[in-house]
């Protein structure tokens, strides 16, 4: 009873006949599927990387760069280069950069759950969650050469080089301009997350992270410091912000979404909405990926747990307005094994047209992409193991609509898949 439930409240009404016209069937009728590399295929010690979870981006050429969390020659992960022929019917793969923990390198390791960004001048930034030169992970740029044959390596900031910063930098960086789809113009401030650390409730942080008068001098500031107040009510383990084009950061904990804007200098938390405040928790709980923002600074995301059902999740819309912020549930997700998809671990992308586009790790297969147009869920992509398992990374559409992501699990060496979607 549950389960047909779930799909009337979808349609908006209770009757069996709107459960007849509103039920829909895994197709992927409009999309050819294509994988484009299977990580660790081949090669026993996975030189290449393995286990992606994270979003892709592309360059105006069309490569797509993208983090493996763990593998390369140490296993401490790797960034990699995607290159299309003219065509885009071959793709090849390569490395850019091999994580190394150890003394000699001390640039961090596994870049995990934290998509890269681009700027201007064609560099990449990205974090790796542990590692660095006091352990506690690294924010880092990548500069190709003029040719772009080889890139340079710099750790921006180290993770526990002061008391109190914070420590496991993951969900990615963003900057203002970066919800327009605007690169990065490679000096404003960056900002971020950090999993754990920043006080003694040991909750995680907001960062900031600024570059000095030199090129060279990059300095790192925290805006908040999760569990300060009674109970944790402010929230604990945030998954990553998104800055509005007036510099306010939205972004979600394990507990909520929250909202951080600063007047004169002064950095102050809003909670917009408390998971699990609904009764069974019908709003969802634990999000572990940050919102997207729209047009009309509407927010969207999604949390891996609950809804209509334990372990199941929802996509979510939140309309902020202070502490009368408006949510609603848009989709809850069936049971574990259901055909339609269940536990969303990334977010959801916005197209131009403002349809949602996103990923489940649960299916009655492996995993399924999803798309929610005009209110209405459908099932796009269900992924067989053979093509990839349990998408855990965000989706990353180009300008023709096409879909690339990636796949933690699965493909030739049941170590991850990139795949793309084409229409």
């Amino acid at each position: 009873m549950l389960f047909f439930r779930n799909f009337a409240v979808l349609c908006g009404t209770l009757t069996f006949l709107s459960l007849t016209l509103c039920a829909h069937e895994a197709s992927a009728a409009h999309y050819k599927p294509k994988t484009l590399h299977s990580f660790c295929d081949g090669a026993q010690n996975c030189p290449d990387g393995r286990t992606p979870n994270a979003a892709l981006v592309m360059d105006s050429a069309g490569n797509l760069f993208g983090t493996a969390s763990q593998g390369g020659s140490v296993g401490a992960g790797t960034v990699f280069e995607l290159q299309p022929n003219q065509e885009r019917t071959k793709w090849k793969f390569r490395v850019i950069h091999d994580f190394c923990p150890d003394l000699k390198c001390n640039d961090g390791e596994q870049p995990q759950a934290s998509p890269l960004i681009r700027d201007v001048a064609g560099n990449l930034y990205g974090e790796a969650l542990r590692g660095g030169s006091t352990g506690g992970g690294v924010v880092f740029r990548l500069s190709p050469s003029a040719t772009g044959n080889k890139w340079k390596f710099k750790a921006l900031y180290n993770f526990g080089s002061e008391q109190g910063d914070g420590s496991g930098p993951t969900g990615g960086l963003t900057y203002v301009g970066a919800a327009t789809g605007a690169l990065y113009d490679g000096v404003s401030t960056l900002f971020g997350t950090t999993q754990v650390g920043g006080n003694a409730m040991n909750a995680g942080t907001v960062f900031a992270l600024s570059q000095g008068s030199g090129e060279k001098s990059w300095s790192e500031s925290v805006l908040f410091a999760f569990c300060s107040q009674d109970q944790c009510i402010d929230g604990k383990t945030p998954a990553g912000v998104v800055a509005n084009s007036l510099g306010v950061l939205f972004g979600t904990t394990s507990t909520n979404i929250f909202q951080l804007s600063q007047t004169d200098g002064v950095w102050s938390e809003t909670v917009l909405h408390s998971f699990c405040s609904e009764a069974n928790c019908a709003d969802g709980a634990n999000s572990l990926a940050p919102p997207v923002i729209d047009a009309s600074g509407y927010l969207y995301g999604t949390t891996s747990e609950w809804g209509l059902f334990q372990n199941a999740g929802v996509v979510f819309k939140l309309i902020p307005n202070g502490t009368s912020s408006q949510y609603s549930v848009i989709y809850s997700f069936c049971p574990e094994g259901c055909s339609q998809g269940s536990m969303p671990f990334s977010g959801v992308v916005l197209d131009s047209s403002g349809d949602l586009f996103g990923t489940a790790t649960q299916s009655e297969k492996s995993g399924c992409v999803f798309e929610i147009k005009d209110g209405s869920y459908k099932m796009i992509y269900s992924f067989s193991g053979d093509d990839g398992a349990s998408p855990e990374g965000g989706l990353l559409l180009d300008s023709s609509g096409d879909i690339f992501g990636t796949t933690f699990g699965g493909g030739a060496s049941g170590e991850g898949t990139v795949f793309e979607l084409r229409r």
